[in-house]
């Protein structure tokens, strides 16, 4: 992933946030182009919309990302000083006296170029690190934080002298285009409103029709300590404990009952279980081992797997399907929190992270792509199992969107897929104009479209 993906990545996190909550989250620090974010939200139609139409949310923070790739480019010469400057700066702070007179004509060329007195007072530490009475440590400090500060200002301001010089052409962009990129997003998810069956999918995946929060999907190994045993004979005792059986009770006790004065203290002590008695080890060594099943509770609002079958029978039709349900999946994973996997295959998979904020140009490029190719199953169902298998997407909700034209899964993968079933995973599936009745021991539920 470039430098640039990461950096876009970031800013797509910062939108959703401050779409949701109004405010960027505690990790965001002084930066125009999160700051020109907010301008750009916080204008009052685009605040209404973004609130009220998902699709109109996506739609502007394309543009708005497409423009900031075009901003980080040209921030890259000015990134490319700063860092230049920051490395001088930070090896004069950490040299010792010695270097730092080497480096000092080096030092005070770069700040009397770059500064005035008002950003750098160089002239103010010359004459102080010229008398006796300042320490030199303290007055280097001083001036380092100084020219730190000053670096950071001006850096900052000529990254914002760039947005207000090009800002211009994405708001004029945004008006005479900003319909059309709307309208063209909202295409791509108008299949998702054509079938009713899709609002279904969506709803299930939610979680929102569950009828039973526990699974019996796990397995405990208990094992019993060493417990003390009543009613020994003689030879196997190992000492004394409390307890009421009467077989094992020390002749002590019994003899409470030989006088009426401490006959009820006998009484007493039977029904609490106070009465000393023996007891022994049991004749096992070592712990005793019991297998039982523990109720396991399936998430309320668990991940997701979705699986897109890109091979060339689901061009057209079945192709705008999909695109428009996983767009869907989307947006109701980003509301609830859930983390949501993408494996898209023909003859090959590719894997995606489709909530990470740092994957939305991969989102893109996959509602782009056409699909084409054969189709290999079995490699798809080997990467839903390796999900599985991962800490983040156990007992998720597996979604295949196929026409199903493709073999069963292979023996040993078949036993795989039933085994994270038992655990509490889910596989659902939409057949679109295929193969309808594909592993039925496989899919809990199959939808079909026609």
């Amino acid at each position: 992933m470039s430098r640039y993906e990461v950096s876009l990545g970031r800013y797509a996190g910062y939108f959703d946030y401050y779409v949701e909550n109004g405010t960027m989250p505690e990790s965001y620090s002084l930066d125009p182009l999160a700051d020109y974010l907010q301008e750009v939200l916080n204008e009052p139609s685009n605040k209404y919309l973004c609130m009220i139409d998902a699709t109109w949310r996506e739609s502007i923070k394309r543009s708005l990302l497409d423009f900031f790739e075009q901003m980080l480019k040209l921030y890259s010469p000015i990134d490319s000083d700063y860092n230049k400057e920051m490395k001088l700066l930070q090896k004069f702070e950490e040299a010792d006296i010695d270097t730092k007179r080497q480096m000092w004509s080096q030092v005070v060329r770069t700040i009397a170029t770059k500064y005035t007195d008002d950003e750098v007072n160089l002239n103010g530490y010359k004459y102080m690190l010229q008398s006796p009475a300042f320490d030199n440590d303290l007055v280097f400090n001083m001036m380092c934080a100084d020219w730190r500060a000053a670096a950071e200002m001006r850096m900052q301001g000529a990254k914002k002298k760039l947005i207000e010089i090009n800002k211009g052409s994405f708001e004029t962009r945004m008006r005479d285009y900003g319909s059309e990129d709307y309208l063209t997003l909202k295409d791509k998810v108008s299949a998702f409103y054509r079938y009713p069956m899709l609002k279904e999918i969506v709803r299930k995946l939610g979680r929102e029709q569950e009828t039973s929060t526990k699974e019996e999907d796990n397995i405990k190994y208990r094992y019993l300590p060493f417990l003390l045993s009543h009613g020994v004979s003689h030879e196997d005792i190992e000492g004394t404990t409390l307890g009421n059986d009467l077989q094992s009770v020390i002749p002590a006790e019994i003899a409470l009952l030989a006088d009426s004065e401490t006959e009820m203290l006998f009484y007493h002590r039977f029904a609490s279980k106070q009465l000393q008695q023996f007891s022994s080890r049991p004749s096992s060594k070592k712990p005793v081992k019991t297998v039982e099943k523990v109720p396991r509770t399936r998430l309320e609002h668990g991940p997701i797997i979705l699986c897109v079958d890109t091979s060339g029978s689901m061009n057209g039709r079945p192709e705008a399907i999909a695109k428009s349900l996983v767009m869907q999946v989307l947006q109701m994973a980003k509301k609830q929190r859930r983390r949501c996997f993408l494996i898209s295959y023909s003859v090959r998979t590719r894997t995606l992270e489709l909530t990470s904020s740092e994957n939305w140009r991969a989102v893109d490029q996959f509602l782009a792509m056409q699909f084409t190719g054969g189709t290999d199953g079995e490699l798809m169902f080997r990467d839903v199992i390796g999900a599985l298998n991962s800490e983040d997407f156990e007992m998720a909700d597996v979604l295949l969107v196929s026409d199903f034209c493709f073999p069963n899964p292979m023996p040993v993968t078949r036993a795989k897929i039933l085994d994270e079933k038992r655990k509490g995973t889910r596989f659902y599936g939409l057949c679109i104009e295929g193969n309808a009745c594909y592993g039925s021991e496989i899919i809990d539920k199959m939808w079909e479209l026609k």
